[in-house]
């Protein structure tokens, strides 16, 4: 696992790398944040399905 300095230097260089592509730091996240979501509706699916098979309480 990686250490904060080194987490603190990838992203450091992985922000020069879209900098240097024009493109946004924050906006290309939100997009790989998309991305994952995106790519796991089937787990979601069954996650919000398993917690409506349960009792739940009502507020």
């Amino acid at each position: 696992m990686a250490t904060k300095a080194q987490m603190r230097s990838n992203k450091q260089i992985a922000e020069m790398i879209l900098r240097v592509q024009g493109q946004d730091y924050d906006e290309w996240l939100d997009e790989q944040h998309v991305a994952l979501i995106t790519k796991s509706t089937e787990v979601i699916a069954k996650v919000t399905q398993m917690a409506l098979t349960k009792d739940l309480p009502t507020s």
